[in-house]
């Protein structure tokens, strides 16, 4: 059985790494990502979804870091706001960046 080729890097879509802190107390993450992706689905659809690929990458007390496509980004950040503001909490967005290791320094 022959393997599949990985794809090069030159050929991968870019991806953004995103840094929210959520104020006001602390969330269940499992329970804001099915309220985000419910958000994202009724806003840009699941053609849009599947674009922007947003991903939960870490979930501590206060901080989410999500990863999508780098062209989605200010669709993600809409999302998760109107997530949060369902749940009557102050969401900020940290940072955004290509590595993830720049955004846990």
């Amino acid at each position: 059985m022959k393997r599949l080729k990985v794809l090069p890097l030159s050929l991968r879509g870019k991806k953004r790494y995103i840094k929210f802190e959520i104020l006001n107390g602390e969330i269940s993450h499992k329970k804001v990502y099915e309220k985000f992706k419910e958000m994202f689905l009724k806003l840009f659809g699941h053609f849009g979804f599947s674009l922007a690929s947003p991903k939960f990458v870490l979930g501590k007390k206060n901080f989410v870091i999500i990863k999508c496509n780098h062209t989605f980004v200010p669709e993600v950040i809409v999302s998760m706001s109107l997530t949060i503001f369902g749940e009557n909490k102050i969401l900020r967005v940290l940072k955004i960046s290509g590595t993830i290791k720049k955004l846990k320094n």
